[in-house]
């Protein structure tokens, strides 16, 4: 096997990082081995650097080493050669019509924030940046379509910053930060939506998009394509449901129905983790029926043995939630995606849902509601919890037992819920 060295490469999340261009085209010719480090987070990078053997050689094949957003143990880091990202960008290319120029609007040491610099750099399109160290606003996005000089213009975003778009278009402003002057920079909701509109395409993952979200894209005509991936998969690698071209799905059951853990395959796929034996030791892998735990290797076999629960209806993948977050309570398991879909249907947009130890139950379901007008977390009274609970379309034990109101709900990574960081602030608050 020909080695090489590792070669950190500290990403800032402003403009800086086209400074790093150069670097970042030589690992797509497959001339170099990068590991991205952030800038912002030095106890991470510091931690990163150590975890991935920065001081020790690889395997020349691999061009970057993309660490996972997970919010405990150690952090894995996928494999990516340069032929997976070569495969990934062509095939991202068939499904949106062609090449094209590059917004990024995503930290750029994440997987779906890199991916659109080196899918723009690929295409021999110069990314066009925002400062994402600052607040995503509709205004700032619009500044930045502005200066798009490609034949076709795509954008990699999160449902919250979908959200804040499609927000930006209402009249009344009843979160605080709708349609005001400073989060539209002035601009009117015509030219926001012809802006915006102006996109070939706007890849949002990171987080499940609503339904009645999409709808009121498509209705002002935004191109909008889901997406589902993660650093394992070189990014996104299912779009609307339907597998890449030259990638492959599918659900090895868990039980009686046709719902079952996610497989993944394909040339995109990293070549294992760069701290596998870190993880998992010499010799555990994924059992071939799908099962594992977090000490098991999930590469096996050609496929990526995802944490992820979902199933496949008339030829698209659905993802219903996470294996690993399952709420276990009395002894049936509760998705919390599954609740927090109803919980945005009866209009609580910005929600998380989480288990909550309960003498009772073992565990209970919390819902949290995010609103940037309250300062201190706290939990709803009994009267206000019925209310909500009503409005539900939900099985009776799937229903949440306490309801939270939080100024913000953290998350990590680009768009998804720390609900580590959540069950922290909620265990410091007293119940309604």
């Amino acid at each position: 096997m020909n080695t090489r060295p590792l070669v950190p490469l500290p990403i800032p999340a402003n403009t800086t990082v086209a400074d790093l261009y150069p670097q970042l085209e030589q690992a797509l010719r497959g001339e170099a081995s990068l590991l991205p480090l952030p800038v912002k987070d030095l106890q991470r990078a510091a931690l990163l650097h150590d975890v991935m053997r920065a001081d020790k050689p690889i395997d020349a094949t691999i061009a970057f080493i993309l660490s996972t957003s997970g919010s405990t143990g150690l952090p894995k880091g996928a494999q990516l050669s340069a032929a997976a990202l070569a495969a990934s960008a062509s095939a991202t290319e068939k499904v949106l019509g062609g090449p094209g120029q590059w917004l990024l609007a995503l930290p750029p040491d994440h997987v779906a924030g890199l991916q659109v610099l080196l899918r723009s750099l690929a295409a021999g399109y110069e990314p066009v940046l925002m400062d994402v160290t600052q607040p995503f606003t509709p205004g700032a996005l619009v500044d930045a379509i502005h200066r798009m000089t490609g034949p076709r213009r795509y954008c990699s975003l999160v449902p919250t910053q979908v959200r804040r778009l499609i927000q930006a278009l209402e009249p009344e402003d009843t979160t605080g930060v709708t349609g005001s002057t400073g989060v539209t920079g002035g601009y009117s909701p015509a030219t926001l939506i012809e802006t915006v509109g102006s996109l070939d395409g706007i890849l949002v993952g990171g987080a499940p998009l609503s339904p009645a979200l999409r709808k009121k894209c498509a209705d002002v005509g935004w191109t909008i394509i889901t997406t589902y991936g993660s650093s394992e998969t070189a990014g996104g690698m299912v779009y609307d449901g339907t597998p890449l071209p030259g990638t492959s799905v599918k659900i090895q059951p868990l039980g009686t129905g046709d719902e079952g853990r996610v497989l993944l395959g394909g040339p995109t796929l990293a070549t294992g983790y760069r701290n596998a034996e870190d993880l998992f030791g010499s010799s555990a892998h994924a059992e071939p029926s799908g099962e594992r735990n977090g000490n098991s290797n999930p590469f096996v076999d050609g496929w990526f043995v995802t944490d992820d629960i979902g199933t496949i209806r008339n030829g698209k993948l659905e993802i219903l939630g996470r294996y690993d977050q399952a709420i276990n309570t009395g002894g049936l398991k509760v998705l919390p995606e599954v609740v927090e879909s109803a919980a945005r249907r009866a209009g609580y947009a910005d929600c998380a849902v989480l288990g909550i130890p309960s003498a009772e139950w073992g565990e209970s379901v919390c819902l949290v509601i995010e609103e940037p007008r309250e300062n201190t977390p706290y939990f709803l009274d009994r009267e206000e919890t019925r209310h909500i609970r009503e409005q539900l379309d939900l099985p009776s034990y799937a229903l949440p037992t306490s309801i939270a109101v939080v100024k913000q709900i953290p998350l990590r990574g680009p768009g998804k819920t720390d609900r580590h960081a959540l069950r922290e602030l909620l265990s410091a608050t007293e119940h309604g």
